[in-house]
């Protein structure tokens, strides 16, 4: 999975690929050892570049990675999500991908085609776009400490935060 990611064929490609499974092996960790594993934050980028983005990994290896793609006429922004299939593949649930700011949750709109239940095989990378139009309502917006949040079964497991 790692090197669907890093292959830029340059030697810094074999620090991020060791970095990345370093990554695989400590989510595969708690998983079979039935741990929770820390909430994970990481940073927004509005890069195209599957290298330049900020991935947590899943226990069954599947990397998520979140591209702030623009924003929209609401003052809401349109976000891409990636994944790329761990070992298992991975079946999307857009309902697991929102942006939060303490009480305040946007479970956004899913753009078509909807990716609803679609596995991704292991090792391809599949991109879909949320548009979380009702952002501008966020009460706690000055802050600036909301994030866009991965949750299966409504437990946070990541959150990408502003650059």
């Amino acid at each position: 999975m790692c090197e669907a990611v890093y292959h830029s064929g340059g030697t810094i490609d074999e620090v991020n690929i060791a970095s990345c499974q370093l990554d695989e092996s400590t989510a595969r960790l708690y998983g079979v050892t039935g741990t929770a594993a820390p909430e994970a934050t990481l940073r927004q980028t509005d890069s195209l570049g599957l290298s330049q983005l900020s991935y947590y990994t899943t226990a069954g290896g599947t990397r998520i990675a979140e591209i702030d793609t623009q924003g929209d006429e609401t003052g809401g922004a349109v976000v891409a999500w990636v994944i790329i299939g761990g070992y298992a593949g991975f079946t999307v649930n857009p309902a697991q991908f929102s942006y939060k700011d303490g009480s305040f949750t946007d479970a956004g709109i899913v753009q078509r085609p909807n990716p609803r239940s679609h596995f991704v095989k292991p090792g391809a990378v599949y991109e879909f776009g949320i548009d979380y139009s009702t952002i501008s309502h966020d009460p706690h917006a000055s802050k600036g400490s909301g994030g866009f949040v991965y949750a299966p079964g409504g437990k946070e497991l990541a959150v990408w935060v502003g650059r």
